[in-house]
């Protein structure tokens, strides 16, 4: 990260996730045993995306006093003006994608349901727009509107999800400075409610059904900035080292 900065990290990241969609699409038979399979076609660029998301926001509000509208503003002025243009050219090709998808040469799984989206799009497309247009797609459960995490623009998935994120990480800043008991309680919660909620939504772009990932980079960066500045108690360092060591076991688990 010295070498290259955050920014040229984003971007090695983004050619990462490009090429990972690229070689799934290809038709590529990735065994999964494979590294190339756990490196390309398991996701996880996006889960570092995550985690990089939880590490940056907290270093930020762990080093400045950023008021909520100023931080908002900053996020959705980062975000939304490029993701309602892709979101506008993704729908008004729609039509041309689902023919792409019909007579793709290759049969492939994530063709398949990609073609499945693509159809559930086109039959429901203003119940589905909508709420891509406020980026609240993450927000519904599939049992009220079948498959709405990824239809449309199906990256989009990790957008809402991400903003979501955005808007409650100031809310546990606040508790961490003023009650970490509380802080660390609502991790725990956050750990034991996701297989729930992920069940109940049935996708993972719903910030308690797929959280992991942040949690992951919110307790580097509170054990980084620990050993920089010593912010923190040794205490603290220590409850927060606990949780992302529990983390990582319930991830590989």
């Amino acid at each position: 990260m010295r070498f290259i900065g955050l920014d040229g990290l984003r971007g090695l990241m983004c050619l990462w996730v490009v090429v990972g969609h690229t070689v799934t699409m290809a038709g590529f038979n990735l065994n999964e045993s494979q590294l190339s399979t756990k490196l390309l076609g398991q996701g996880l660029a996006v889960e570092l995306f995550f985690i990089i998301s939880g590490f940056v926001i907290t270093l930020m509000f762990m080093n400045k006093n950023l008021p909520f509208k100023k931080y908002l503003s900053q996020r959705i002025l980062r975000i939304f003006p490029v993701y309602l243009l892709f979101l506008l050219i993704t729908a008004a090709m729609l039509p041309i994608a689902l023919y792409v998808l019909q007579n793709f040469p290759v049969e492939i799984e994530k063709t398949a349901s990609r073609l499945a989206f693509t159809e559930v799009s086109i039959n429901d497309f203003v119940k589905h727009f909508i709420p891509h247009l406020l980026m609240a797609h993450g927000l519904i459960p599939n049992a009220i509107l079948d498959k709405t995490a990824y239809t449309i623009m199906g990256q989009a998935w990790s957008l809402t999800l991400q903003f979501q994120f955005f808007i409650i990480a100031p809310f546990l800043f606040v508790c961490f400075r003023k009650n970490q008991v509380i802080f660390y309680a609502l991790i725990l919660m956050a750990l034991c409610v996701e297989p729930v909620f992920k069940a109940t939504m049935g996708h993972g772009s719903f910030i308690l059904a797929n959280s992991k990932m942040f949690i992951v980079g919110i307790l580097s960066a509170i054990l980084l900035n620990h050993k920089v500045s010593a912010k923190i108690s040794h205490k603290n360092f220590a409850i927060a080292l606990f949780f992302c060591l529990l983390y990582c076991f319930s991830i590989n688990g």
